[in-house]
């Protein structure tokens, strides 16, 4: 996992890494991940020179952004419904599971 924005990594780093002594590489490569997606998203940059740091919290949840993100969910529906194509026929059935599974605070982003 490169990113955990709840509490697993915290309970179970420890036991992991008793149990896997070489389990280091794993979480070196993790941190890379993460902190190159950090990187390219500009937070370690000054604040002046991150043009994401300006967009004001009152947009944020905004009545245009919460219509786009409408639209845009209507429009993908479309892809639902192409005669068997993807895996998420109407005609068949799936499930989602994990520990988000039935969690929509966290799949929303917390």
């Amino acid at each position: 996992m490169d990113l955990d924005c709840g509490s697993f990594l915290q309970q179970h780093t420890l036991a992991a890494q008793q149990k896997y002594p070489n389990i280091e590489q794993n979480v070196n490569n993790s941190l890379k991940h993460l902190f190159s997606v950090r990187m390219r998203l500009g937070e370690f940059d000054p604040i002046e020179k991150n043009p994401l740091l300006s967009i004001p919290i009152s947009v944020i949840n905004s009545q245009e952004h919460q219509d786009l993100a409408l639209q845009a969910a209507e429009e993908g529906i479309v892809l639902l419904k192409n005669k068997g194509v993807l895996p998420l026929a109407s005609e068949q059935t799936f499930s989602v599971i994990g520990p988000n599974a039935d969690d929509g605070p966290t799949m929303q982003g917390n």
